[in-house]
């Protein structure tokens, strides 16, 4: 399958969904304006064809998300999978939404809830890891794994609702 097939999900509240439109010359149809994930998908979309296209079989996800994180402006724990089976969990830079990672040596996962992750793997808090404001969780397709920064972290503005609601498992 194309490298340039992108599935994205996420909790994302963004509050400017028209001006990252607007760098790809689209104008945001009725629903980009009702869903920050498809104008989200539609920017990170046509940047990964962008970079498959300069580079055929060589697209680095590191630099697509390094030029489309600094035009979405809101809070965001999201995830994306290319069709060449590399994956990616980003999250937004103030770490309004809260966002988990879990490793072992058979298991990648990432959610935006610690409890949902320790409810399922029934692992320990401390073996739960989060992902720091402004940093993506890059997999490869061979299983390889980094932290990487995506754009610098700012005042942390944590989500307190997300906080409390999440904080259970239940």
């Amino acid at each position: 399958m194309p490298s340039t097939r992108l599935g994205l999900a996420g909790n994302c509240n963004l509050g400017n969904t028209e001006e990252p439109c607007a760098v790809i010359n689209i104008g945001p149809g009725e629903f980009q304006r009702q869903s920050d994930r498809a104008g989200m998908r539609g920017v990170l979309d046509d940047f990964v064809v962008k970079a498959d296209e300069a580079f055929p079989g060589q697209m680095d996800i590191v630099k697509v998300l390094k030029k489309a994180v600094p035009l979405f402006d809101g809070g965001f724990h999201f995830s994306g999978m290319l069709g060449n089976g590399d994956a990616f969990v980003m999250r937004d830079a103030h770490g309004i939404r809260p966002s988990y990672y879990y490793i072992n040596d058979e298991v990648i996962v990432a959610a935006s809830e610690r409890a949902a992750i320790r409810t399922a793997f029934n692992v320990g808090e401390n073996e739960v890891q989060e992902l720091m404001p402004g940093n993506a969780l890059i997999v490869k397709a061979n299983g390889s794994f980094s932290i990487e920064p995506i754009v610098p972290a700012k005042e942390r503005k944590a989500c307190s609702f997300e906080r409390i609601y999440f904080s259970r498992g239940s």
